[in-house]
Order: C-alpha cells, then structure tokens, then sequence
C-alpha cells in the first residue's frame, strides 16, 4: 500500500510537472516562460518544481517510465475519477501513522485475496452501494451488530440455543 500510495503522489507531481512546465526549464528558464507559466510561479513555487524535477529525474528510468504510465492513466480518468483520488489522497495523507497503517494492513489483505474473492467482494460492494440509503443503514447496523455479538439482531442467545436443540420459541 505504501508503494502504491507513494506511486500515486510522484504520479500527481509528474502530472503537475507535465501539465504546468516544460521540462527543460531546470536547463533554460526562457524556454518554458513563452507559454506564461513559469514567469507566474512565485520563487518558491519554481524552486519546489526544480528541486521535484531534479528528484524525477534522478530517480532510475524504469520507475520515471512507471510514473509517466501511471499518469496517463491518471489522465485518462474521467474529472470526476481524478478529483476522487485526489481527495481520497488528501484524505490519507492527512491520516495519523496509525490509520495509515491500518490502511496498508487492509490493501496487502486485498492484495492476497484469490480473483473470485475479489469479485464477489467487488459485486457486493456494488450492491450495497445501489441500495436506498435506508437499506444501506440498516446493512451497516445489522453488521456492526454481527460483529459486536456474532448474533443477528433481534435473536436473543436462548432462542437461538433452542432452535440448536430442535425446539421453538414463541
């Protein structure tokens, strides 16, 4: 998770770097002006984007070629999808190390799940999500009710111990 996580900020800030500057202005500051961008960052924004630029550029070609493949897909996503991750990405960042690491506990568990687990997790979630928000409440309250007791909601322990033993309760 922390690998993926740390791929989608150096893909964010090769975007930026793509979308706001040509490239060569570490070597030549004019040849990125004549396009107005350069010359309207503030002095620390250029020497932000110089000091990101030389740290893209040091890093070896394979992960620079990975960066630039991850943002065009990031690209190619609709506004909607491209503003989702980055909230989703502001949102993590401003998560404390705890939650992170929670996080990155959740995403390696993902990661080791077969593809059919996947799936239906994948057509669940789905699901769920296409419910009226009332029914997605009482989803929520009949899990989190489940988790707390291991029973569902509304059976008391005996009456399930009786029906364990073939008897009714009425």
């Amino acid at each position: 998770m922390k690998r993926k996580i740390s791929l989608i900020l150096i893909t964010l800030l090769a975007g930026i770097w793509i979308m706001n500057a040509d490239p060569s202005f570490c070597a030549n500051e004019d040849a990125s002006s004549e396009n107005g961008i350069w010359q309207n960052l503030s002095p620390q924004e250029k020497d932000r984007l110089r000091d990101q630029y030389r740290a893209f550029k040091s890093l070896p070609e394979a992960r620079r070629n990975a960066i630039l493949k991850n943002y065009k897909k990031f690209q190619s996503l609709s506004k909607e999808d491209q503003a989702r991750l980055k909230n989703n990405f502001a949102r993590y960042q401003s998560m404390t190390p705890e939650e992170k690491q929670q996080i990155r506990e959740k995403f390696q568990r993902w990661r080791l799940l077969p593809p059919e687990k996947k799936r239906i997790m994948r057509q669940q979630y789905r699901q769920f999500h296409q419910m009226p928000p009332m029914q997605q409440q009482q989803m929520i309250k009949r899990y989190q009710h489940l988790k707390g007791t291991g029973a569902p909601p509304g059976r008391q322990q005996g009456v399930m111990e009786n029906r364990g033993r073939g008897g009714r309760s009425h």
